[in-house]
């Protein structure tokens, strides 16, 4: 990234600062509870983090179970901060 005061630029320094999560109940390999005690110290650390929780889906499987509700949050999360999604 040679343009510094590019819009492409400062998308990437908000992407840097923004994370997206999904959690669920049902995962056996992150608890929810621990999940949400870091996430609530990243955002102590003014990082933006968007979460998407989940009753039902096993570890890493959010997409499988809930496709449209994980692709939505995706989009809105690119959307957010600036990626143009085509």
């Amino acid at each position: 990234l040679q343009d510094y005061n590019s819009s492409s630029f400062f998308s990437f320094l908000l992407a840097a600062y923004s994370a997206v999560d999904f959690d669920s109940d049902a995962d056996q390999v992150t608890p929810s509870k621990g999940l949400h005690r870091y996430l609530e110290s990243q955002r102590k650390d003014f990082i933006d983090v968007s979460t998407m929780h989940f009753a039902n889906s096993p570890h890493c499987q959010h997409m499988r179970y809930h496709p449209q509700q994980y692709w939505d949050t995706v989009s809105a999360f690119l959307t957010k901060n600036g990626v143009v999604v085509q």
